[in-house]
């Protein structure tokens, strides 16, 4: 069965279709361009992330045995154009509205913390991907809630819709394929907590995903 096999390219295509829906709602050019340069970023991050998940985290099959993966590119440029579709229909929403310049000297500080925090946590002190990925993303958060506090209700209600999405199918993922989590994930690093039937770090891993894309694009590319 094709969707046992390659259930981690049938997910790549699904977040691929809620790409194309969003990118569609947005109909301005400059929106446009948001999303793709959003999901040009998580496509490039995602194919770094990927080894390290791999180590500790899970194990998914591929349809071809390539030194870059086809799922993981379709994974990560779907993922950050979906939640930036969804971040600035949210922001267009809350209307125009004066903020303090992100400027760009506290841009660098940020970018290295969060590549520390991602890369050099995983490889020089032995930290989980999963708590390397948590830690990461949740700098820029923290940067918007010094300068733009007043967006983050739209930045979590995107995440949380991420989070949504992900709960949803990973609750018919398991109800297709009961033996999915376990054959798929390496439950013995994760703290056995479940919810709906989906381990609770899977889940927060895409929340914590949609907060830090949202308040990324926020930060670097709202005027």
């Amino acid at each position: 069965m094709f969707l046992m096999q390659h259930n981690y390219f049938v997910g790549s295509l699904i977040f691929l279709a809620l790409w194309v829906f969003v990118f569609l709602l947005n109909q301005g050019q400059g929106d446009r361009k948001k999303i793709f340069r959003i999901s040009i970023i998580t496509m490039l991050l995602g194919l770094l992330v990927q080894p390290m998940h791999l180590v500790d985290l899970w194990h998914p099959s591929f349809i071809f045995d390539s030194f870059i993966k086809i799922e993981d590119i379709l994974f990560g440029f779907s993922l950050g154009g979906f939640v930036s579709g969804v971040y600035t229909i949210l922001s267009k929403k809350r209307g125009q509205t004066a903020f303090i310049t992100f400027q760009n000297v506290y841009k660098i500080p940020l970018l290295i913390s969060f590549f520390f925090c991602l890369f050099g946590l995983f490889y020089l002190f032995q930290v989980s991907s999963f708590w390397s990925c948590i830690i990461a993303l949740s700098i820029p958060p923290l940067f918007l809630l010094l300068w733009r506090i007043k967006v983050l209700p739209a930045v979590f209600l995107a995440a949380f819709i991420l989070f949504l999405v992900s709960m949803l199918g990973y609750m018919g993922l398991s109800h297709l394929l009961p033996s999915y989590t376990g054959d798929t994930y390496m439950i013995s690093n994760f703290s056995g907590q479940l919810f709906m039937g989906v381990p609770l770090e899977v889940l927060c891993w895409f929340f914590f995903a949609g907060l830090g894309i949202a308040s990324f694009q926020e930060l670097f590319f709202s005027s």
